[in-house]
């Protein structure tokens, strides 16, 4: 076998990891559910709250039984792992969370069936939608020589790469939030400018070197790059509070803790929960999210209203002395639950907790579908923002090359949420970033055809991004000639776990286009990019990528 392949091979050992992890994931998420089913039912017996419970469990239902197979998680990872994430932030967590938090499922949703239809639609066209994409690769012959592989992307990056990466995305955070924050809110900018801001997705690629093993490193490097991790979460930590965003930091957590549950589904590593080190962990990691990071959390909320008027440097000191005044960030706290909202009109209050708000909010889809009820279908306002939003994703040149007569700076300076509602009649003002979702965006432009666009853009996105993954097949060379299986995964496809986990957090139909038009293609851009001139940095001879040019 050639060196420094990304190689998962499919041994027997790694299947059965497989089989008994899925297995086990099946059975403890019904028992789960079950649990969760009996306390709503127990506490909140309203028809239409145990009506969603029901729901909640069909949705579970179909994902599990179509999706919760090891050799088809194993064969199509990222994709799996697209639709893993939709099943979880659309059913499961928001029964989870709200159910932990003691309140019912439906806490502060107006149209609360429509919400949980309309994720059970979208859930069976993405099953249709990959079953077709599945039928049309096992269809389709290999071609004899892969452009990925001969670029390198199959090829493992060394614990230095990774660590150049890392700082590249540092430096790129500092530009953009401390140097040149104009630039974060702009959603137009330099060519060059905006280049630099894209390189803020490395900042992450130094934790996955935690699981090494996922994509190919032989030997074990964990313990050496503790240290070192730990100063980078820090300063890391620092950037995060000076641009006030908490998922700038937990990309970080998310990065392991998704890379980690990814080994566990294809087999690479063997899954002992229940170990003194793994509730230790756990423990810490539960106190942290309950303690100190939710106080971080409400003293950048406190001090957010200042960010478009004081630099990073004072926003990081403002934060950190709101941080220590824990009476303010009581008195906060009860504000929030009891005061008067600001815009009584889009009220996103559904998990109270940031970190869980971020992974099972359905009330985004409440406000966009009542939105949606008050426009109705196929609105002209929704549908001239949905061909800038769309057509904006295309460079600049080439927007002028052809002469498309769109205001970019309006379509992004605005997020979805924004323009439905004000061409709902909000009263309130653009530019508040209010978060939409694409089943009320879709009705309110397309109609129930959003759904199609939805199942056929997914179907390109499936297979672009299992393009980060190779599957070989090989014959032993002893006398059974047996088959050999083996997985190769790109770095690339790794490091961009969460953003396929909420992939489908979309809030617009459109953004599939947006991705199909320019995001897949400058990620691994950029990945390629960044790759070999880490490569040369640290002194990585090239005749290591003579095997990529090989045909399969």
């Amino acid at each position: 076998m050639e060196p420094n392949r990304i190689e998962v091979k499919t041994t027997l050992t790694e299947e059965a990891n497989s089989q008994y992890f899925i297995g086990r994931v099946r059975q403890g998420s019904w028992i789960v559910y079950f649990i969760l089913a009996a306390i709503q039912t127990i506490f909140f017996p309203e028809v239409t709250n145990l009506a969603i419970v029901v729901f909640i469990g069909l949705g579970w239902l179909l994902y599990s039984t179509a999706f919760m197979r090891p050799n088809l998680m194993r064969t199509y990872l990222f994709s799996s792992f697209i639709i893993f994430g939709y099943a979880s932030t659309s059913f499961l967590f928001p029964l989870l969370f709200t159910t932990l938090e003691g309140k019912p499922v439906v806490f502060n949703l107006e149209y609360p069936e429509h919400v949980f239809l309309h994720a059970l639609a979208g859930m069976a066209v993405l099953l249709v939608a990959h079953a077709i994409y599945r039928f049309l690769m096992r269809s389709t012959s290999d071609r004899s020589v892969s452009v990925m592989k001969v670029l390198g992307f199959y090829t493992p990056p060394t614990d230095m790469q990774l660590w150049i990466m890392g700082f590249v995305g540092l430096v790129s955070m500092y530009y953009v939030y401390f140097m040149n924050p104009d630039l974060g809110r702009d959603p137009t900018g330099q060519p060059l400018d905006k280049l630099v801001q894209s390189l803020s997705t490395f900042t992450y690629a130094p934790y996955v070197i935690i699981c090494g093993a996922l994509y190919g490193r032989k030997s074990k490097t964990i313990g050496s790059n503790l240290i070192p991790l730990g100063v980078f979460t820090l300063v890391l930590f620092a950037l995060a509070i000076g641009r006030n965003s908490t998922g700038a930091f937990m990309f970080g957590f998310t990065t392991i803790a998704f890379a980690y549950l990814v080994a566990c589904f294809i087999g690479v590593f063997k899954p002992k929960f229940f170990t003194l080190r793994n509730v230790i962990i756990g423990a810490l990691g539960l106190w942290l999210l309950v303690g100190p990071l939710a106080d971080l959390r409400t003293a950048m909320v406190i001090v957010r209203g200042e960010r478009t008027e004081i630099s990073a440097e004072t926003l990081l000191l403002r934060t950190l002395e709101a941080y220590d005044d824990k009476e303010a960030i009581r008195e906060r706290r009860i504000n929030d639950l009891g005061a008067e909202l600001i815009d009584p009109d889009w009220d996103e209050l559904y998990v109270d907790n940031v970190f869980a708000n971020r992974f099972s909010n359905v009330k985004f889809a409440d406000l966009s579908l009542e939105r949606a009820d008050m426009l109705g279908e196929y609105d002209p306002d929704m549908l001239d923002f949905a061909y800038a939003y769309l057509i904006g994703s295309v460079p600049d040149p080439v927007i002028k090359f052809f002469g498309f007569d769109i205001d970019k700076e309006l379509a992004y300076s605005n997020s979805h949420g924004d323009m439905i509602y004000l061409a709902s009649g909000g009263q309130g003002t653009g530019g508040g970033f209010r978060v939409g979702h694409f089943a009320g965006l879709g009705m309110a432009t397309f109609g129930w055809w959003y759904l199609g666009l939805l199942g056929a853009g997914m179907i390109i996105v499936f297979y672009l991004v299992d393009k980060f993954q190779e599957q070989k097949k090989t014959l032993t060379n002893d006398e059974s000639a047996s088959e050999h299986h083996s997985t190769r995964f790109s770095f690339c496809g790794l490091l961009a776990l969460t953003t396929f986990f909420q992939f489908l957090q979309l809030e617009s139909v459109t953004q599939i286009g947006s991705f199909l038009i320019r995001g897949w293609l400058q990620m691994a851009l950029l990945y390629v990019v960044i790759f070999h001139l880490s490569r040369v940095v640290s002194g990585v001879p090239f005749k290591r990528l003579k095997w990529s040019s090989a045909p399969n």
